[in-house]
Order: structure tokens, then sequence, then C-alpha cells
């Protein structure tokens, strides 16, 4: 995987959908490896995205705010605070090459 700022979901054999990852040949070990590796980055972009999303969230839902993002979410509030913190307290230009971003890997919901 080269060193981007975009996750690419689209990789060598793997077409991944909504609903999973379709396989359309057979792949070599490299490409297994690199997707493991894009899948990995999800999850860390996904805790990132979620926090900057409530943040956003704050202007339009004032006090509601958790309780809507829990409902879209399914999610609980407890985590989305957390998501919502570690995402102000680091600027996105400070996020790259930080190492306090594994700090949002744990427990997820």
């Amino acid at each position: 995987m080269g060193n981007t700022k975009e996750v690419d979901l689209q990789r060598g054999p793997y077409r991944t959908t909504y609903v999973g990852m379709e396989v359309t040949r057979k792949s070599t070990k490299k490409e297994w490896k690199d997707y493991g590796t894009a899948l990995q980055k999800i999850d860390e972009v996904r805790q990132w995205a979620i926090g900057d999303w409530l943040a956003d969230g704050k202007r339009h839902y004032g006090d509601g705010l958790y309780k809507k993002a829990a409902e879209i979410m399914g999610v609980d509030n407890n985590y989305l605070r957390q998501m919502k913190s570690l995402s102000e307290r680091f600027e996105l230009l400070n996020r790259f090459n930080n190492p306090y971003s594994p700090c949002l890997r744990g427990p997820h919901p």
C-alpha cells in the first residue's frame, strides 16, 4: 500500500461493497496482505471520521447530538463522546504520523 491520505478499497482482486467483499480472481500473497492492511486502516479512519462528524453535528443538534448520533450509529453515548473528544483534541493536520493515533484503538461497539 502506498503512503496516501485516502483509503482505497478496490485493490487487486478485491471489490468491496456495502454487504461484503467480492473476490474477482485468485489473489497473490501480497494482494491479500495489502487488503488486510487497508482494512486495518479503515478501522482507525472510521473512528476519526465519527469524531469529526460529531464535532460538526454539534451545530445542528446541540444538546441532542449524542442521542441522535446513537440512533444513527447504533452505539452508546460513551463511545461517541470519546470519539468526539479525541477528534477535537487533535487537529486534522496533526493526526498524520501522530504517536497518539493508536490511542483510538481499543474496544469497539
